[in-house]
Parts: structure tokens; C-alpha cells; sequence
């Protein structure tokens, strides 16, 4: 069992890391106050810049988009449709064309497979039918060898 015990702080060690703890928090505060200034003048700045190339960023845009649709007639849109539906549907009916070719390769492939599977699987059938009959012949001959024995044991055991 223990016999000691803690011994307490003084208080000058205590009064010098609250001193400590103090300095480090008005330096963490002084640090985060400055921080936030120079945050707020690059965001002034930044929205100054903003506004002053607004107008010109909105101009370019503008004159991109007039550009854009000069060409841009009803009966071109309906031609540009016309042509983007008829180029997906044949490359629709390429993909099912190969979806279909390779479907039927793979097809063949297993059907080879499973005809492999199958002589395979009736060879195994055919050879466990012959131990299965090889086996009971055994059994066969091992009970009728038994029956001869108990008939000589009942028939010595009749006679004494």
C-alpha cells in the first residue's frame, strides 16, 4: 500500500503558467485580429476588381452569344436533329450487331464447354455405376459367405 502522498503546487508555479497561459491567449488574439484585417482588405480588394472588369466580362459575353446564334435558324436546328438522331440510331444498330455477334461466340464457346461437361460427367456416371455394382457383388458374396457360416454355427449348436 502507498504510503506518500502528491504534494501540492505552490502558488508561485501556478501564478507563473496563468501568466503563461495569458500571454500565449493575447498572442493567439492578436494573431487572429490580423488575420482578419488583411482577409477583409484582399476581399475589398477582390471585389473591387470584380466590379471593374464586370462590365467588360459582360460585354465579351455578350458579344460571344450574338456571335453564337447569327447562324441559327429553325430549319438548321431541325437538320443539325435530324442528322445527330440518324447517326445514334446507326451506331445504335452497330453495337447490337456486335452485342449479338459476340453473344453467339460466346455461345459456342460454352456450348463446347458444357458438351465437354457432359461426356465428362457420363464417363464419372458410367465408371461410379460399375464400382457401385463391383461393391455390391462384394456385399453379395460377403452375405451369402455369412449364411453359410451362421448355417454351420446353428447347425453345430443343433447337434450338441
Amino acid at each position: 500500500m502507498a504510503t506518500k502522498t502528491a504534494k501540492k503546487p505552490t502558488a508561485k508555479k501556478t501564478t507563473a503558467t496563468k501568466t503563461d497561459f495569458n500571454k500565449k491567449f493575447k498572442n493567439i488574439q492578436t494573431t487572429a485580429k490580423m488575420l482578419n484585417t488583411q482577409i477583409r482588405e484582399v476581399a475589398v480588394e477582390a471585389m473591387d476588381v470584380a466590379v471593374e472588369n464586370g462590365k467588360e466580362w459582360t460585354n465579351e459575353a455578350t458579344t460571344r452569344v450574338k456571335t453564337a446564334f447569327e447562324g441559327v435558324t429553325i430549319e438548321n436546328g431541325v437538320n443539325t436533329i435530324k442528322t445527330t438522331a440518324k447517326n445514334i440510331n446507326d451506331y445504335s444498330v452497330e453495337v447490337a450487331e456486335d452485342l449479338v455477334e459476340g453473344a453467339l461466340a460466346t455461345g459456342k464457346s460454352w456450348q463446347g464447354v458444357a458438351e465437354k461437361a457432359i461426356k465428362g460427367g457420363l464417363k464419372l456416371a458410367n465408371k461410379q455405376q460399375d464400382i457401385i455394382f463391383e461393391a455390391l457383388e462384394d456385399v453379395k458374396g460377403q452375405v451369402v459367405n455369412g449364411a453359410g457360416r451362421v448355417r454351420t454355427l446353428v447347425t453345430k449348436a443343433r447337434q450338441n
